[in-house]
């Protein structure tokens, strides 16, 4: 009977720490070059809800679109090409996921002042940036303006 209790205390630590949730921090991720990458993190809770120590698990990544953003065993996402995925840290059955949104601009086309402009007048221009898939960018972005002759 004693032989059975260690026995089975022994199987029950072996399995490790049972996980109830998983979230992946940060939730939604932006990548605005081509192999740019940022790290995500799973955070494992158990059935209290108190945090599992991760070194303890072994968590599964997985993106929904590799061609878009690949994320290695270690939870570091890579923007392959402009679009949307979904990465996913698994430990057994138990998921959490963020969004990883890849933003690469390509080209930027000004709008066109269509009359000499005099000394002290303003205009407006507008810029249209557009990433490697053909879509503009709506991801905020710092604009920097400059001008070949400042006169």
């Amino acid at each position: 009977m004693k032989r059975n209790a260690v026995l089975i205390a022994l199987a029950v630590a072996a399995c490790g720490p049972s996980v109830k949730s998983i979230t992946v921090e940060p939730a939604r991720s932006v990548l605005e070059a081509k192999g740019a990458s940022a790290p995500l993190h799973a955070v494992a809770k158990d059935g209290e809800g108190k945090p599992i120590d991760a070194s303890k698990l072994q968590v599964a990544w997985s993106s929904s679109a590799p061609q878009t953003a690949t994320v290695d065993v270690a939870g570091n996402v890579t923007a392959q090409r402009s679009g949307e995925a979904v990465v996913t840290a698994a430990v057994g059955e138990v998921k959490g996921a963020a969004q990883v949104v890849v933003s690469i601009p390509v080209s930027v086309s000004v709008s066109a002042v269509s009359r000499d402009l005099h000394p002290g007048e303003t205009v407006v221009l507008s810029v249209v940036v557009v990433d490697d898939a053909g879509k503009p960018v709506t991801v905020p972005r710092t604009i920097v303006w400059s001008s070949s002759d400042a006169g």
